[in-house]
C-alpha cells in the first residue's frame, strides 16, 4: 500500500493528515498497511498524538474470534482502551512531522463476516477505515432470507436453523442471523469451522422452547461431534444473546434438570482413539435465565470465551466437566438475584452459592496417549472476571490435573477449590488392566502409575520405580511412573468474599499447590438470618487434608500483599478468623507433614474493629498444621489473638515466624501444646500489650530452638509476669536487654501464671576504663572488658570447655549506682547481696574447669575465682584461690541448660576487717550463709583488685570489691 494524503483540517494553525487512505483487503493476504499522522509544518517541541484502531482486536488481545492485526510504531504505547480498541500513544519529534504506525492483518482461523476496522486521531482530519473481507468463508447464510426463520419469539424457528447448519456443515462458513428472539429447541450444531454471528449483542436473541425437557443446543450428537487427530477449527457463537427461558421450564431448583444443557460443548467421548480437540469460541455474548450452566464444557476441547455476559444462570455461567480441556475466559461479567432460585423451604439456598459462576469438576475423561497426555487435565486462565452473583467452584477428582491462573477475578461468596476425595485403586493380585488405568502403590511413594501395555497384573505388587516416566513392568502389564497429583492453582490481583454460610464460604481443601498473589480476602456482611449455624466466621478457611492419604505435597501460599478483612459489621455471633486452617492427619508420626501454609511478601490481616482471631489452626481431629509466616501485619480485636493453635492426642504442629507486626490484638493462644510441637519466631517485634500468650500446661515441653523475637515494656519483666518464649529480648525502660531462659504464659488448663525466667543484660555491672569487641568465635551479644586494673571475665579454659570463661555479661554504668548498703553505727558493719548470671556452656566433654568470675586481688592467695566444672553431665559451681585447692562445688544443672542465676551475700564484720562470700541458689528473699571461702582485707586491700575501684585512701570499706549496677532493691540487693 502506498501513503496518499486525503483529507485534512486545520489544528493549531497547521494543516494535520492522518495519511491513509480508506482501504479494503482480504484477511489471507496478510497486507501491511502504514498509517502516518503528519504535521505541514515541524513544531518546536514534541508533539503527542493518540490514534485509535477501532472495531477489531490488535495483538494485544487473542481471544474470542481472535487477532485482526497486529501494530508497530516505534517509540509508541500501544493500549487496549476498550472493547474492540487500540490506542497507539506516539510522539512526533520536535524538528519531524511524520511517525510511521504499521498495521499488519492477521489471517486469524475464525469465519468472520467483513469486518470494518475504524482509524482515528483528534485533530488530523476525518477517520479511515480498513474493511477486512475473510476470503477464507466457504459460505455464508442468512437464517431469515435463505432458510424461512422468523425470529418473532413465538414461532419455532428450530427446524430452520437445522437446515442452515445442516447446509455448511461439511464445507463450514458463517451463519447471519439479523435481530430477533427466534424460539430454539434441540438443535444440533458441528462438527467445526462454523460461526453463528447475529447482527447485535442484545437484539438477535436464540430463546429455549417452553418447557423443553432435553439438551438445548449441543455438540454431542451423531455426525455433529468432532472426531480427529488433530484439532478442529473453530466453532464460533458471536454477537448474539442465549436466552434459557428458565420462567418456562418446570421446576429446576433442586437441581431436577441440571443435565438439560443449555448449551453443550463437546469434544468427543472415544478417548483412546481420536486426539483431536474441538476449538470452540464465543464472543460479545449474553446467556441468561437458565436451568443449568450458561455453557457446558465437556471434554477434549479448548474454549475462547471473550466478552461475555452472564445472567441469572443456575448452578454455574460456565461448568469445565472433563478433562483433555483448555479454556480462556477474559472479560466476563456474571450477575443475577440469587433469592429468585430458591427452592421453597430453603432460606439460605442450598444450590444458590453457584449461581451465575464458575463451576468445575471431573466427570469425564478425556483422551490418553499413555505418554504425554492422561485425559484428566484442565488448564483455566481467567483475566477480569467478575463473578458478582455467585461463587467459583473446583471439585477435584481421584486423578484431577489442574492447572489455573486467575488474574482479577471477583468471587461474591462460595469460593471452593475441592481436591480429590479419593485416590486411585491399590488393588492387585493376578488382575486384568486396560489401557490408561491409573493405580498408585499400597505403600504411598509419592507417584502414581498409569497401564501403558495392557494385561494382567503379577502375583504379588512389584517393586516401583519412582523416577517420573520411568516404567515397571508387573506380569505381563506395563506401568509408567506420573507425578501423585497436578493441581496448581494461581489467583493473583483478586476479591473473593465469604459469608459463613453453609455454602457461601471461601473454602479450599485438599488442593495440591495453590497460591494467592495480591488478593483481598473480605468476610463481608450479610442480611440473612444466620438461624443456629457453629460454623466460625471466616474470610478464608483451608482443609489442608481430608485424611487417608488423599492429598500430598499440598503448598498454600498467600504472597504479595495479599489482605484479609471484615466489612461484616456485627451481625456475626461466631468466632470471627481472617484465616482458618484446618489442619491434616500425621497418624501419630511428628514432623511427618505433608502439607503446608505460607503467609509472605507483608501480607495483612485487617480487622481491628471485629476479628476474634488472625489465624485459626486446627479442626475436626485435623490439627497437624505447618505453618509459616514471614512479614505479617495483623489487627485483631484488643480481646482477640493473632495466633490460635490447637492440639491433639499425635498431632502436632510446626509453627515458623518472622517478622510478626501486631497493631492490634495479642500473641497467641495454644490449647493443649505437645512436646513434638515445634515453634520457631525470630525478628518479631511486640510490645508487652501485645504479647499475651495463653497456653496449656505443656507449653514449656514444646522445641523453642531458634527463637528470638524483639519485646519492649516500661517494667522489669521478672516482676511483671512478662510472657516470653525461649530465646526472647525483652528491653524495659532503662534500655536493659533481657534474655528469656524459660518460658512464661498464662496456662489456661491451671487457670495460673507461669512466671518466665529472665537473664538481664546488666545486672552484674562491672567497671572499665574502656570497652572492645571480642574477637571472631567470641559468643555474640558479650562485651570483654579491658583495662590495667579492671578485667572481665579473664578465665582460662580447660580442655573441652567452650566459652566458659566468658560468662558474663557487661554493661557499663556510673559509679553512683554501685550498690546499697548500711552502716550500724556501733560497728560499721557492710552487707550487699546481689545476683550474677552465669552461662552454662554447651559441650559435652564430662570434665573441665573455666573460670568464669573474679573478686579480689591478683597477688597471691589474695584472689577468688567463681568456676564452673563440668562433672558426668552435670555443670558445678565453686569458689577457689589460685593455689589454695578447691572449696566445695555447687551443682547448677545438667550441660546444655539455659543460664541460671546464681545470688552471692558479701558481708564484712568491720570497715577493715575480713570479707565473706556465699554462694546462694535459693528463692526470692534474704540470702542463707553457706560455707564458702572468705579471706582476710588489709588496707587498700580492694583498691587493686581487678574488678574494684581504688579511691586513693585508707580506708578500705569505702573501695568497691565488686561494681554492682542496682536495678531495684528487690532483685538486686538486700540491705
Amino acid at each position: 500500500m502506498y501513503i496518499e494524503s486525503e483529507i485534512s483540517c486545520i489544528r493549531k494553525s497547521s494543516v494535520a493528515y492522518l495519511n491513509f487512505k480508506s482501504t479494503t483487503v482480504n484477511k489471507s493476504d496478510v497486507d501491511v498497511l502504514t498509517v502516518t499522522p503528519t504535521l505541514s509544518s515541524a513544531k518546536g517541541t514534541d508533539t503527542v498524538v493518540d490514534v485509535y484502531f477501532t472495531g477489531g482486536h490488535s495483538d494485544q488481545e487473542n481471544y474470542g474470534v481472535g487477532q485482526h492485526f497486529t501494530l508497530v510504531c516505534s517509540g509508541a504505547t500501544i493500549t487496549n482502551t476498550g472493547y474492540n480498541t487500540t490506542r497507539v500513544r506516539l510522539t512526533i519529534p520536535a524538528g519531524s512531522t511524520t511517525k510511521a504506525i504499521t498495521m499488519t492483518i492477521v489471517n486469524n482461523p475464525v469465519l468472520e463476516r467483513d469486518r470494518v476496522i475504524t482509524i482515528s486521531a483528534a485533530g488530523f482530519g476525518a477517520s479511515k477505515t480498513v474493511t477486512i473481507i475473510d476470503d477464507n468463508v466457504p459460505a455464508e447464510v442468512n437464517v431469515k432470507t435463505d432458510y424461512g426463520a422468523v425470529g418473532d419469539g413465538i414461532t419455532d424457528d428450530t427446524t430452520a436453523f437445522q437446515a442452515a447448519i445442516d447446509a455448511i456443515k461439511s464445507a463450514g462458513g458463517v451463519i447471519y442471523i439479523p435481530d430477533g428472539t427466534y424460539i430454539i429447541g434441540n438443535l444440533h450444531i458441528g462438527p467445526h469451522n462454523i460461526s453463528l454471528v447475529g447482527q447485535s449483542k442484545t437484539g438477535t436473541i436464540l430463546k429455549r422452547k417452553a418447557y423443553l425437557g432435553t439438551v438445548g443446543i449441543t455438540m454431542d450428537y451423531g455426525g455433529y461431534r468432532y472426531e480427529s487427530a488433530v484439532d478442529s477449527k473453530p466453532l464460533t457463537f458471536y454477537n448474539l444473546t442465549i436466552d434459557g427461558n428458565c420462567a418456562n421450564q418446570g421446576d429446576f431448583h433442586g437441581y431436577e434438570q441440571e443435565h438439560k444443557w443449555t448449551l453443550l460443548v463437546f469434544g468427543n467421548d472415544n478417548n483412546f482413539t481420536y486426539a483431536g480437540r474441538l476449538n470452540f469460541h464465543m464472543e460479545n455474548a449474553v446467556i441468561k435465565d437458565t436451568i443449568t450452566d450458561g455453557i457446558s464444557i465437556i471434554n477434549n476441547t479448548i474454549a475462547k470465551l471473550y466478552q461475555m455476559e452472564f445472567d441469572e444462570c443456575f448452578r454455574g455461567s460456565t461448568s469445565l466437566l472433563g478433562g483433555n480441556t483448555d479454556v480462556e475466559m477474559v472479560n466476563i461479567e456474571c450477575s443475577g438475584t440469587q433469592e429468585r432460585f430458591r427452592p421453597a423451604g430453603d432460606p439460605l439456598g442450598r444450590y444458590t452459592p453457584s449461581l451465575s459462576a464458575m463451576h468445575m469438576e471431573l466427570s469425564e475423561r478425556g483422551y490418553c496417549d499413555g505418554t504425554t497426555k492422561t485425559g484428566y487435565a484442565q488448564n483455566v486462565t481467567l483475566k477480569n472476571v467478575n463473578y458478582n452473583a455467585g461463587g467459583f467452584w473446583i471439585t477435584c477428582a481421584a486423578n484431577s490435573e489442574i492447572t489455573l491462573n486467575a488474574n482479577d477475578i471477583y468471587v461474591n461468596g462460595c469460593f471452593h477449590l475441592q481436591g480429590p476425595n479419593s485416590q486411585p485403586s491399590t488393588v492387585w493380585a493376578s488382575q486384568a488392566w486396560t489401557f490408561g488405568a491409573i493405580i498408585r502403590p499400597t505403600t504411598y511413594n509419592g507417584r502414581r502409575y498409569i497401564c501403558i501395555t495392557a494385561g494382567t497384573s503379577g502375583a504379588s505388587e512389584p517393586t516401583w520405580n519412582t523416577v517420573l516416566d520411568s516404567v515397571t513392568t508387573d506380569g505381563t502389564v506395563q506401568w509408567r511412573c506420573l507425578d501423585l497429583n497436578i493441581q496448581d492453582v494461581t489467583i493473583a490481583n483478586s476479591l473473593i468474599k465469604s459469608y459463613a454460610l453453609e455454602n457461601y464460604v471461601a473454602y479450599l481443601n485438599s488442593l495440591g499447590q495453590v497460591t494467592f498473589n495480591n488478593c483481598q480476602f473480605d468476610l463481608a456482611y450479610t442480611s440473612e438470618d444466620l438461624g443456629d449455624s457453629v460454623l466460625p466466621a471466616y474470610a478464608f478457611y483451608a482443609v489442608l487434608d481430608q485424611g487417608s492419604g488423599t492429598a500430598r505435597n499440598g503448598l498454600l501460599t498467600f504472597d504479595q500483599g495479599c489482605w484479609f478483612t471484615i466489612s461484616a459489621e456485627d451481625n456475626y455471633s461466631q468466632d470471627r478468623v481472617a484465616l482458618w486452617v484446618g489442619g491434616e492427619v500425621l497418624d501419630g508420626t511428628a514432623n511427618a507433614y505433608d502439607h503446608e501454609v505460607v503467609l509472605t511478601g507483608n501480607c495483612e490481616i485487617d480487622g481491628a474493629d471485629y476479628f476474634d482471631y488472625g489465624i485459626y489452626c486446627g479442626q475436626d481431629g485435623r490439627s497437624s498444621v505447618r505453618l509459616t509466616l514471614e512479614d505479617l501485619i495483623v489487627a485483631v480485636l484488643s480481646t482477640g489473638y493473632a495466633l490460635l493453635l490447637s492440639g491433639q492426642t499425635g498431632q502436632y504442629n510446626d509453627i515458623t515466624i518472622n517478622h510478626l507486626q501486631i497493631t492490634s490484638g495479642r500473641y497467641l493462644i495454644w490449647n493443649y501444646p505437645r512436646a513434638g510441637d515445634i515453634f520457631v519466631d525470630t525478628g518479631s517485634s511486640l510490645a508487652k500489650a501485645q504479647n499475651r500468650i495463653t497456653a496449656g500446661t505443656n507449653l514449656a515441653a514444646i522445641t523453642m530452638t531458634g527463637t528470638s523475637r524483639a519485646l519492649s515494656g516500661s517494667l522489669r519483666p521478672d516482676w511483671d509476669y512478662v510472657h516470653g518464649l525461649v530465646g526472647d529480648i525483652y528491653t524495659d525502660d532503662d534500655l536493659v536487654e533481657w534474655l528469656c531462659t524459660a518460658a512464661g504464659w498464662y496456662d489456661s488448663q491451671l487457670s495460673a501464671e507461669h512466671q518466665g525466667v529472665w537473664s538481664p543484660d546488666g545486672v552484674a555491672v562491672l567497671q572499665s576504663d574502656s570497652f572492645e569487641s571480642w574477637s571472631s568465635g567470641s559468643p555474640a551479644g558479650w562485651t570483654k572488658v579491658t583495662g590495667t586494673n579492671n578485667v572481665v571475665a579473664q578465665g582460662e579454659p580447660d580442655t573441652g570447655v567452650k566459652h566458659g570463661d566468658y560468662a558474663v555479661k557487661v554493661t557499663y554504668k556510673d559509679a553512683t549506682n554501685a550498690f546499697f548498703y548500711k552502716n550500724w553505727a556501733a560497728t560499721n558493719i557492710l552487707e550487699f547481696f546481689c545476683k550474677i548470671y552465669l552461662a552454662v556452656p554447651s559441650v559435652t566433654s564430662s570434665s573441665g574447669e573455666s573460670s568464669i568470675f573474679i573478686v579480689g586481688t591478683s597477688a597471691g592467695s589474695r584472689c577468688c575465682y567463681i568456676l564452673m566444672r563440668i562433672n558426668s553431665g552435670n555443670v558445678e559451681v565453686k569458689l577457689t584461690t589460685p593455689g589454695s585447692g578447691a572449696s566445695s562445688w555447687h551443682v547448677l544443672g545438667a550441660v546444655g541448660d539455659a543460664p541460671r542465676a546464681v545470688q552471692f551475700y558479701f558481708k564484712s564484720d568491720t570497715v577493715s576487717g575480713a570479707w565473706k562470700l556465699w554462694l546462694n541458689e535459693a528463692a526470692e528473699g534474704s540470702p542463707t550463709e553457706q560455707s564458702m571461702f572468705g579471706f582476710n582485707s588489709g588496707t587498700n586491700q580492694f583498691g587493686r583488685s581487678w574488678l574494684g575501684k581504688y579511691n586513693g585512701d585508707a580506708d578500705a570499706g569505702n573501695d568497691y570489691s565488686i561494681y554492682v549496677d542496682c536495678l531495684d532493691i528487690r532483685n538486686a540487693f538486700i540491705s
